[in-house]
């Protein structure tokens, strides 16, 4: 097998970065000392990539996704991802440290980015976006740029989040779903090797299963059970990728105990199985 040592490497912040953010000019290329982004990898920071022009392909946790001409897209910390094609881009990479993001903007920006979706092509959100990054361009040489680079961040990520009216009107009213929904996800992350079961869940936030599971489908079109499965074996398939554990031991460390079990699951979210899952992305050649 190709690859069947495969490092992925996870780097820091650019330590030209200041106060945790940085945004770097595509134009003016890469700096050569910067981390290889042709090869996997994964970040311990936030990566906003804004394109004016141009095109750029990337892989993103194991999808393809294009950004064109006007595009927004946010990459996580720790997904893992790399440039696979791109043709003349035009734009501004922001990266900026997690520990500038409380909670409940985290959580506002997983719903925004919901499913590795850029934000949807708007003339008007991007005129905005480009004008505040244009403004932190010019600010992070300035003298004591820190406290306006802050500012000028958060309000470029609010004018995102704003632009999607479902998650902007539930983060402004404090609703109790969203409550609920932002709950939920924060101990699916924490447990979701040990519970496999929507009941674990709805007795820790001491409300009714069918509450739960009514509440994060409306606001997320899947189940509590949905949920589970889909973080399970998208964190499954990191481990395919990044180790050479084999998918009994994979399996349980992802919480199953049953190996069949672990494999008609993986199967029925990732419409493959965990072994042709693992050849074809660990025989692809970066």
């Amino acid at each position: 097998m190709k690859n069947s040592n495969l490092q992925i490497s996870r780097h820091d912040i650019s330590p030209l970065a200041k106060a945790g953010i940085i945004v770097q000019n595509m134009k003016d290329g890469r700096d050569k000392n910067e981390h290889e982004v042709f090869v996997p990898h994964r970040d311990f920071h936030y990566m906003l990539v804004v394109l004016i022009n141009g095109y750029i392909k990337f892989k993103v946790d194991f999808e393809d996704i294009t950004l064109a001409h006007g595009a927004i897209l946010l990459i996580q910390p720790g997904q893992v991802h790399h440039i696979l094609d791109f043709n003349e881009p035009n734009g501004w990479v922001i990266e900026f440290d997690p520990a500038l993001v409380d909670k409940e903007l985290q959580y506002a920006l997983i719903q925004v980015f919901n499913r590795l979706q850029p934000v949807p092509n708007d003339d008007v959100l991007f005129g905005k976006v480009q004008s505040i990054v244009n403004l932190m361009e010019a600010v992070q040489i300035q003298p004591h740029p820190k406290k306006t680079l802050f500012h000028l961040l958060m309000a470029c990520l609010s004018i995102i989040i704003n632009s999607n009216p479902a998650v902007s009107d539930l983060r402004n009213s404090n609703s109790r779903p969203y409550a609920i929904q932002q709950s939920f996800s924060e101990l699916l992350s924490l447990h979701y090797k040990q519970w496999k079961q929507p009941s674990q869940y709805a007795l820790s936030l001491s409300i009714s299963m069918a509450h739960l599971n009514d509440t994060v489908k409306a606001l997320t079109g899947l189940s509590v059970s949905d949920h589970i499965q889909e973080f399970s074996v998208l964190n499954a398939k990191r481990l395919l990728f990044l180790t050479d554990l084999s998918i009994k031991e994979i399996g349980y460390e992802m919480g199953y105990s049953e190996p069949v079990y672990f494999g008609k699951l993986f199967k029925k979210v990732a419409g493959t199985s965990p072994l042709q899952f693992r050849r074809k992305y660990r025989d692809e050649d970066y």
